[in-house]
């Protein structure tokens, strides 16, 4: 129980205004652009959700819409180094990307570096 609780808490976390305005840069070169239709009857454009993990390591992972990056990856890249993980992790999102192999990794490497 107290593992979901620490999940719970950590996709309830907001990045810092300094990761966000870099994660919305990157978002912004995409260059992609398309809109989400929900059944309330509104439209969006698209956006992956932006959460915060615990953990001291470099990391981040792309599951259903949502980039979550761990604290040590806020914490502990330059703005230039962020902006390359979240082109990564946005590949994937663009890509639909729903596992991980050498080729998938690859694949958001090459999408990923063109975002930056």
């Amino acid at each position: 129980m107290f593992a979901s609780m620490l999940v719970m808490l950590a996709v309830d976390l907001s990045l810092p205004q300094a990761r966000l305005e870099v994660a919305a840069r990157v978002v912004g070169s995409s260059g992609l652009y398309c809109t989400s239709h929900f059944p309330d009857g509104t439209n969006r454009p698209c956006m992956p959700r932006f959460a915060v993990r615990p953990g001291n390591w470099v990391n981040a992972k792309q599951k259903a819409g949502t980039i979550e990056f761990t604290v040590g990856a806020i914490n502990r890249l330059t703005d230039d180094e962020f902006a390359l993980l979240v082109g990564h992790e946005l590949a994937h999102w663009y890509l639909g990307h729903k596992a991980s192999t050498s080729t998938i990794e690859l694949a958001a490497d090459r999408r990923g570096a063109t975002l930056v």
